[in-house]
């Protein structure tokens, strides 16, 4: 019916009702992204998850939905939170599965591609520094190679 479904009906119902909440008609595509963004930046916090393993497909679902359904997750569970949200309002997304920092340590973000532009979005990350009253980190539409980490596929 051309609209986008998860196959999964719960997870359909609970991307729906946070659009709904966070967004309106009336929003440019960068205020949607932003709301998403921020929804998902300051209404979850952290718990420890299995982490995924580079080349595993698939797991967004599981993961986002477990995410939105106990408030808590990874930064995969982030990942694949905001990765499910903006492709319930029609925005090509993806997840990436890699490292971060000078110790390369696992970790997940989402990519979407904007004029011919590929953009990096890491709400998890942002959202811990914020947690620890350091609000100087901006990590929604970064540009590879401008971001305050190392970021490595």
């Amino acid at each position: 019916n051309g609209r986008y479904t998860t196959g999964y009906a719960a997870l359909d119902t609970m991307l729906t009702d946070v659009i709904r909440q966070t967004t309106n008609d009336t929003m440019t595509l960068e205020q949607k992204l932003r709301a998403i963004y921020n929804y998902v930046r300051d209404n979850f916090v952290y718990l420890g998850r299995t982490h995924v393993t580079k080349g595993q497909v698939g797991w967004e679902p599981e993961y986002a939905a477990t995410f939105l359904e106990t408030g808590k997750g990874n930064c995969f569970s982030f990942a694949a939170g905001f990765y499910m949200l903006v492709r319930e309002f029609g925005v090509d997304a993806n997840t990436v599965v890699g490292l971060v920092g000078r110790n390369r340590r696992a970790h997940g973000w989402t990519e979407i591609r904007l004029d011919g532009v590929n953009y990096m979005f890491d709400p998890e990350l942002e959202m811990s520094y914020r947690r620890r009253g350091n609000y100087s980190y901006d990590m929604f539409k970064m540009l590879p190679g401008h971001t305050p980490f190392i970021y490595e596929k």
